[in-house]
This record gives C-alpha cells, structure tokens and sequence, in this order.
C-alpha cells in the first residue's frame, strides 16, 4: 500500500482523460517513477518511467467513445454504432447491451460486419402435392336365415334336449377388388 503522505511522493499534476475522467499524477522521488491517482482515490500501483508514458497509458485506457447512430439489421436486430475517438475505431453495441470487441477501421465496415452476421430468415417453403383421397372397399355381407321347425316339440324328462337359441349368421362374400385395365 502506497502511503499518499510520503514527503517522498509529490503529485506533479493532474490529467484529464479522453472520457472526461481526471487522474492524479505522482511522482515517487526514491524510485524516480511515476503512479497515477484513480478517479475514485485509489492509486494505481503500475509505475512509468516518465510522465509521458503515464499520460498515454491514461489515454488509452480510457477512451473517448461517442455513439453516432443505430444500424437495424437485415433480421431487424438492432446496434449501436460507436466511435472511439482516442484511436478512430468503430466497435458496436449488441441489442443484449454487451460490447463487441472487434474494431473497425471506418463505419462503412462495421455495418457490413452487422448485415452479414444478421441475415433476413425466410421461412423456406415446400410444395405439397394433393392426393385423392381413396376408399378401402368394404366386403360386401349376406344375411343368411335359419328355417324355423315345423312342428313343435314338448319337452318331456324323456325327451329333453337342449337346444340352442339359433341367431342369424352373418356370411361374408367375396368381393372382387381388382378393376379392369383400360
């Protein structure tokens, strides 16, 4: 831990970023370095040979990034362009709100990148034939009735007999499913 009230560490001066963020610059007279004073107090235990050195890795890290316009993609997604003006690279923002990490050299490139990577999706479509719908033919059926007996019949302890009960019987006929070739 750096003790900012070391006599030893003089602030030199202060930077302001590209972003508007002002940083504390140190100087550590027994190690002849440089360190910086973040924005919200803590000091950055990175150290520079020069002040130089300091400013532009502040720069750097701090771009300034000014968004210039929305692209709607093919597939109606859309992003949000953004220009980093500390190096003159364009990166976007996704609809989900994350940040791509590939950069372009001009905005013309990024918005191909984004209608490339985001095409129209067309429902593809498939012909369908029409079948005729056909009939499985049904056998044709006869009913087939049992004469009833001619004289009647007194059951007796002799002559006892049981007769079943006689239902129509259902015969089936043959039907002829094959058709004459024309």
């Amino acid at each position: 831990m750096i003790n900012i009230n070391n006599p030893l560490l003089q602030e030199t001066g202060i930077v302001t970023a590209p972003n508007g963020k002002e940083y504390t610059v140190i100087y550590n007279a027994t190690s002849g370095a440089y360190i910086f004073k973040r924005p919200d107090g803590s000091i950055s235990s990175k150290t520079f040979t020069d002040s130089s050195a300091l400013i532009a890795y502040i720069n750097s890290n701090n771009p300034l990034l000014q968004e210039t316009g929305i692209v709607t993609a093919p597939n109606g997604k859309e992003y949000t362009v953004i220009y980093n003006a500390t190096s003159g690279a364009y990166i976007f923002k996704r609809p989900d709100g994350s940040i791509s990490s590939k950069i372009f050299t001009d905005s013309s490139a990024l918005i191909a990148y984004i209608n490339s990577n985001n095409p129209v999706v067309n429902k593809s479509t498939v012909a369908v034939r029409q079948v005729k719908k056909t009939k499985t033919p049904t056998p044709k059926t006869s009913v087939a009735t049992v004469a009833k007996p001619t004289q009647t019949i007194t059951p007796t302890s002799s002559n006892a007999v049981v007769v079943p009960v006689v239902a129509p019987v259902v015969v089936p006929t043959k039907v002829n499913t094959t058709t004459a070739a024309s």
